[in-house]
């Protein structure tokens, strides 16, 4: 062999070596690294990330960066992604089932394919992509009390005081627990996901007022006896709440139809010319409820009879013949509307879940005014079933048009969020907001070992 070759095989293979050293040496930088890796614990929930709009849990495509390195692992592979570098999985594209993505320990990962209040979320702990054949999958791991600092602020204004913050971590770590023990989604391991069906997840970024009410009552939660409260809350009352035999259960001690104002009086809201009086704040009906400032203590809305018609078809009800009828025929106690009895020429259509009367009255693009004037153009569902209508007719007597005249906005059942606010403002303290609200509880720490 000439000289110049042996040197020229020297020198690939010091070039080789060196290579070889630095990827040994690059590796081993980055498996020093610390990362979020998932782990199973009592205290972590799996979250269902919703598309931009929460209509959907099936995204065509999810696209994942961090502002700091990230690993990507699926089958036997490991891949160390550098700060900035985007992944793009699709239902294309996608060659495993699942892939997990982990951020370094302190950090969070974007992802760029959705759209939040306030742009691209950021998630603590660990996602996981799913690749199903409905679409991809993506699941948020991450501790409770994490997840709260994303709940709160998405739930509640952050403006509405300490205590009734603290009140809303309680009931939202409530809710959390209730579907870790019970969870939703089995078929992705998950527990519940991030839209308004559950709670709403990481819409708001975290702000220091409701970091600190979780804060001051990290793992407490609320118990009735030994049981896990079920803590349902909602937006805003129109001046009472119903009971448990909402949604067809049976009665919970917990859960009991009461006024929200001053006045300890509960009158017969199932009879319907009394719950107008009370709705219309008429004679003896006029209470001084804690909301009655809120935007949506009132509101009304007119939806025409084809409206209505468009409303059953898409709940599969039989919507043949000519519309000669409807009319509230059961109340359940708070006033909410139990039974809705809508009549045909030739048969009858009784709607009795709150859902379904809801969306019965579905004004999609139709104005609906609210309480301070404003005016809505389409809402997504009518704002609560406590409601009374006015059938308008046409000439040969069949619908024309239904006004419903109504009030408060959720389903009424556990805490009102604008009432918690009031009650903290007259100085109620958490633990009295939630006692308000769900009578004979009460608030434990350390349950689950936080």
């Amino acid at each position: 062999m000439k000289r110049k070759e042996r040197i020229l095989i020297a020198a690939l293979l010091g070039v080789l070596l060196l290579s070889l050293c630095v990827g040994i040496y690059w590796t081993h930088v980055k498996e020093k690294r610390t990362y979020e890796a998932p782990k199973e614990t009592a205290t972590d929930i799996h979250v269902v990330l919703s598309t931009s709009d929460f209509s959907d849990i099936f995204h065509e495509k999810v696209i994942v960066t961090s502002d700091q390195p990230f690993r990507v692992c699926y089958a036997n592979v490991t891949e160390y992604k550098e700060a900035g570098e985007i992944v793009e999985i699709t239902e294309e594209s996608a060659i495993e089932d699942i892939y997990m993505l982990t951020p370094q320990k302190g950090a969070s990962l974007q992802v760029l394919s959705i759209s939040r209040g306030y742009g691209s979320p950021k998630y603590e702990g660990a996602l996981e992509i799913i690749n199903t054949l409905g679409g991809l999958v993506l699941v948020n791991q991450v501790s409770v009390e994490t997840y709260l600092r994303y709940v709160v602020p998405s739930e509640m204004p952050a403006s509405y005081g300490a205590e009734a913050l603290k009140a809303q971590a309680v009931c939202a770590r409530n809710f959390a627990y209730q579907h870790i023990l019970n969870p939703s989604y089995p078929a992705f391991d998950a527990d519940l996901d991030d839209s308004i069906r559950y709670q709403v997840y990481n819409n708001s970024e975290p702000h220091t007022a409701c970091d600190q009410a979780i804060s001051d009552t990290a793992g407490v939660v609320l118990q009735y006896g030994e049981e896990l409260v079920n803590t349902y809350y909602y937006s805003t009352s129109w001046g009472f709440t119903t009971d448990a035999t909402l949604w067809g259960g049976g009665a919970l001690p917990y859960y009991q139809s009461r006024h929200v104002g001053e006045e300890d009086d509960r009158p017969d809201l199932t009879d319907e010319e009394v719950f107008r009086q009370v709705m219309n704040r008429e004679g003896d009906g006029d209470y001084t409820d804690y909301e009655e400032t809120e935007v949506w203590y009132r509101w009304e809305t007119t939806v025409g009879a084809g409206r209505i018609l468009e409303n059953l078809k898409e709940m599969n009800y039989d919507t043949s013949g000519a519309l000669t009828g409807i009319s509230v025929s059961g109340r359940r106690a708070g006033g909410s509307v139990s039974k809705l009895r809508v009549q045909f020429d030739s048969h009858e259509i009784v709607l009795t879940a709150e859902s379904e009367i809801r969306k019965c009255f579905w004004p999609k693009e139709e104005e609906l005014k609210r309480n301070d004037g404003s005016v809505l153009q389409g809402y997504e569902k009518l704002p609560s079933s406590f409601f009374y209508i006015d059938v308008n007719q046409n000439e040969n007597q069949t619908v024309a048009s239904v006004t419903i005249h109504g009030g408060g906005c959720g389903h009424g059942l556990g805490m009102t969020q604008n009432g918690a606010k009031k009650l903290a403002e007259i100085g109620f303290t958490y633990a009295d907001i939630l006692d308000y609200f769900y009578p004979g509880t009460a608030c434990v720490k350390e349950r689950f070992g936080v």
